[in-house]
């Protein structure tokens, strides 16, 4: 939350500063610009390989999904080559593909989104304490070996427990006179 009221305060600066009369017209209606709410989180989403480090399993692991699915979201060179070619040498334009290029492999694409399903049940199963399917999600899990749910890492216990004892040290220093 930090951060999406980080970029909905920049946005909302750029509105404010544009050219476009009609811009600067709707800055002020950019929802969710106070960050005051969210100024002591110890989480960084800018850091999203950092999050992932909060998952186990995740990691590395974790981040390597992020970035496969993440790199054809934007329309820069991985897209580009799905549909273009290298130039011949000597050239500069790039021929067009005959026929576009698999992104990802359905291989990959059915694994994750398989363990996304598994990994999500268990956090439903969680919240509603509802019991029934917890062991449909762990035979799946089984059969695509891996483990049923996630957990928090060593790396976000300790980094939360700094930032809790680091705040009660704050509050004891302005509560001493």
């Amino acid at each position: 939350m930090h951060e999406y009221s980080r970029q909905q305060g920049a946005l909302q600066q750029n509105l404010q500063k544009a050219v476009s009369a009609t811009f600067r017209e709707i800055a002020p209606e950019v929802a969710d610009t106070d960050m005051a709410n969210f100024l002591a989180s110890s989480d960084n989403a800018r850091r999203f390989d950092l999050i992932c480090e909060d998952l186990t399993p995740g990691g590395t692991d974790a981040y390597v999904f992020y970035r496969a699915l993440s790199r054809l979201s934007h329309a820069g060179i991985p897209v580009v080559e799905l549909y273009f070619a290298k130039p011949p040498a000597g050239t500069v334009i790039p021929p067009a593909r005959p026929h576009p290029r698999t992104p990802l492999g359905p291989d990959f694409i059915l694994f994750l989104t398989n363990a996304s399903m598994v990994w999500s049940g268990r956090a439903v199963n969680y919240m509603t304490k509802e019991r029934g399917y917890r062991g449909v999600l762990r035979d799946a899990a089984r059969d695509l070996e891996i483990t049923s749910e996630l957990q928090l890492s060593d790396a976000y216990r300790k980094r939360h427990a700094t930032a809790r004892r680091g705040a009660r040290e704050n509050t004891l220093k302005l509560a001493t006179p």
